[in-house]
């Protein structure tokens, strides 16, 4: 899996607006003014980093949701995650507290 040390973890920032739909997930960073939709897997991820996580069991959950294998899961995962900390949505943390 990634090579990211365990304790890094991800999780949403409080600050983001957001909703999800059944095949998006609609984000409102705080320095934005436009919406940004993201598709794909970004609402199962989205649902996940309610609490923060480290990316190696954000790709096993979600390879367990798809019934996969989690190596398929993992550029679908990395792909959303680099997204949502490009637009500024989500953050990288080393605590387990959110």
């Amino acid at each position: 899996m990634t090579a990211e040390p365990d304790e890094v973890r991800w999780v949403r920032r409080a600050d983001a607006l957001w909703r999800v739909t059944p095949t998006a997930l609609v984000v409102l960073p705080t320095d934005s003014v436009d919406p940004i939709i993201v598709g794909g897997a970004a609402p199962r991820v989205w649902a996940l980093l309610a609490d923060a996580l480290p990316i190696d069991a954000i790709i096993t959950l979600l390879a367990d949701t798809w019934g996969d294998d989690p190596q398929f899961a993992e550029p679908d995962v990395v792909a959303v995650l680099e997204r949502l900390a490009l637009i500024g949505a989500v953050e990288r943390t080393t605590s387990a507290a959110t």
